[in-house]
């Protein structure tokens, strides 16, 4: 799927989704879908906005996604999604708490 290679090469570059945005002139909430993979199918025209913003070819981000391999979670972990998602917490907040941490490692990070 092109959005965990868009997401992933993002964090690689040390990107927050509204630096993405702002740079490539996509709006945060449609990359939000493409990474989670709401909306598969962006068109040529977004997808060459992206991977020039993260200097990459547009060939390298569409292979790099059939390259992903998948990743196993261990118990605790999905105990702890479960008690998430059954006190309420969707996946908009898990992604808005994942960019809240990575600004927070940026800002430590430049001090």
């Amino acid at each position: 799927m092109v959005g965990i290679s868009i997401r992933e090469l993002r964090l690689r570059r040390g990107m927050t989704l509204g630096e993405l945005s702002e740079k490539s002139g996509v709006s945060k909430s449609y990359l939000s879908y493409i990474e989670r993979g709401v909306h598969q199918n962006p068109s040529y025209s977004i997808l060459t906005r992206i991977a020039d913003t993260l200097n990459t070819p547009l060939e390298e981000l569409m292979k790099q996604s059939s390259r992903l391999k998948p990743v196993s979670i261990d118990e605790d972990w999905l105990h702890l999604l479960r008690e998430a998602i059954a006190k309420g917490m969707r996946k908009d907040d898990l992604l808005q708490f994942i960019d809240s941490m990575e600004q927070k490692e940026k800002a430590h990070e430049s001090s």
